[in-house]
């Protein structure tokens, strides 16, 4: 008798705790669509209306007719695609060379590649401000490029490393022959 019991207090928890996870994920993102189809005035109102609002696209007409949406949109893929090549292009020589090639301190430079991810991202941001203003090139694709690459070529390298580090060197071997 107990054991169902226990069973069924269980499953209620673990319903609660599920839907509980639910609404914390899922309400934002329905928030967030709501507003989308707000009037401003409608979208500042309090209490929030969540059904019971009038439904308007104008807020999807102005951004892609007044803003530059569509521009900036092509602007980020062509910076993730440019940077995600050149890190590859980078980073998988330098992986496949610390993978196979004994070197005297290629576990201290695989280990320094590492930890240059753990600093966040944004201990750079000044230094990188300022230099670029010095040097003329802020705001500028090729910056942005520039930067991206600095982040993800450290990931690249070491993810990479432990692709070719999982490859057989007979593969390598036959590729010879």
């Amino acid at each position: 008798m107990r054991k169902h019991g226990k069973f069924r207090w269980s499953k209620i928890i673990f319903f609660v705790l599920v839907w509980a996870v639910i609404i914390v994920y899922v309400l934002p993102i329905l928030w967030i669509v709501t507003t989308s189809f707000k009037t401003d005035a409608e979208a500042y109102a309090l209490p929030i209306k969540w059904i019971d609002f009038e439904w308007t696209a104008v807020n999807y007409r102005n951004v892609f007719q007044k803003g530059s949406m569509i521009h900036n949109f092509w602007n980020s893929i062509f910076v993730a695609v440019i940077s995600s090549l050149v890190s590859l292009l980078i980073g998988v020589p330098a992986a496949y060379a610390l993978s196979r090639y004994k070197m005297k301190r290629g576990e201290l430079i695989s280990n320094w590649i590492l930890s240059t991810r753990m600093a966040p991202p944004i201990l750079c941001a000044v230094p990188y401000y300022i230099l670029s203003k010095s040097v003329g090139v802020y705001d500028t694709k090729g910056l942005l490029i520039l930067m991206r690459v600095l982040l993800i070529l450290s990931w690249v390298v070491w993810m990479m490393r432990s692709f070719f580090d999982d490859l057989p060197i007979e593969i390598d071997e036959s590729c010879l022959i």
